[in-house]
């Protein structure tokens, strides 16, 4: 096989993961490293390869294409959610309950895009890297070949 077959086929495969761990963080609450884990189980390092990964500007257009993609076949109108949330909001101020407000706040901040998950780059810097275990770190042995 050749060079070039061979860097063709790695950029698919590459792709092909990508598409997976896109397809896993939109539907699991864009929760980036478990996205990650499930597409790599073998990796040791899972948080700073999701790290990586949601730092990188392809995989980044990769998923800014397909929220767009989602957010062209909602039909429903930005103005008639805000309504919604705004009477759950008005709701929950008359039966006092601050929760409620802070959710339905919460959901007219999203629909702007004014809340901390809009940004891929804002999602990827709350991760904490865990620390090692005890076993990882007498081996010194971390596996940055995840990707």
């Amino acid at each position: 096989m050749s060079q070039t077959a061979i860097k063709t086929a790695t950029r698919t495969l590459t792709s092909y993961k990508w598409d997976q761990v896109i397809n896993e963080f939109l539907t699991n609450g864009r929760n980036a490293p478990k996205a990650y884990e499930k597409v790599y189980p073998d990796c040791n390092t899972v948080f700073q390869a999701a790290n990586q990964l949601f730092k990188n500007n392809k995989f980044a257009i990769m998923l800014n294409k397909r929220v767009d993609k989602i957010r062209e076949k909602t039909d429903i109108d930005v103005g008639i959610l805000e309504a919604m949330y705004q009477k759950g909001f008005n709701t929950a101020d008359k039966q006092k309950n601050p929760t409620g407000m802070a959710v339905n706040t919460t959901g007219i901040a999203r629909l702007y895009g004014k809340d901390k998950d809009n940004n891929v780059k804002d999602q990827v810097q709350i991760v904490i890297n865990p620390p090692l275990s005890p076993k990882r770190a007498e081996s010194k042995v971390i596996d940055n070949e995840c990707t």
